[in-house]
């Protein structure tokens, strides 16, 4: 499977918040992370992403949709809180490539984010209909679920991840949450 540009399985960071169960949305830690920290214990300078916005930038003015340039600028722009300039890059991702599996995860992130459940819900599912076993997908649809206070739905898809392959980084997450929703009835 080609390496994404973007990760966009949520992390599972479950609070409880008065009778229900909250799911934090945030992105898995990035290569850029993983980047600083080399360059900390080499005693290298730290990465500079203002330095790379820059530069991708240049990079757009030579070819305004250019895919790969694209959504590192989203994930730029959503690591920094800037959640409507991502979706922005996020939506011209999709006017060339509709089905773009990664872009649509990464906009129903950033849609979530901003409260726009409807759209959240739209681009990560719209994932589903072509891509039926994306893991990220059925995790992320179980989230905003559970999150949204849904718990049938956020079941009927973390239950999807778990059958799909019970040993994988998403499904773990997914039981944890199965158990937590099951056992927190509000």
């Amino acid at each position: 499977m080609k390496r994404r540009l973007l990760k966009g399985a949520l992390l599972l960071t479950v609070a409880a918040i008065a009778a229900g169960i909250y799911l934090q949305l945030e992105r898995k830690e990035s290569d850029i992370g993983s980047l600083q920290a080399a360059h900390k214990v080499a005693n290298q300078p730290v990465y500079d992403g203002q330095h790379e916005r820059e530069m991708l930038k240049v990079a757009l003015e030579k070819s305004p949709s250019h895919t790969p340039v694209l959504l590192r600028l989203a994930e730029i722009e959503s690591e920094d809180g800037h959640l409507q300039e991502s979706a922005g890059h996020l939506r011209k991702v999709l006017q060339a490539d509709p089905g773009n599996p990664e872009a649509n995860l990464e906009l129903g992130k950033v849609l979530f984010q901003l409260g726009d459940i409807h759209g959240a819900i739209e681009h990560t599912g719209g994932i589903l209909h072509t891509h039926p076993t994306y893991e990220d997908a059925l995790y992320n649809m179980g989230a905003i679920y559970a999150n949204i206070g849904n718990k049938r739905d956020a079941m009927t898809y973390l239950k999807r991840l778990v059958a799909l392959n019970s040993n994988s980084e998403n499904a773990k997450k997914a039981q944890l949450m199965l158990t937590r929703l099951e056992t927190n009835n509000p």
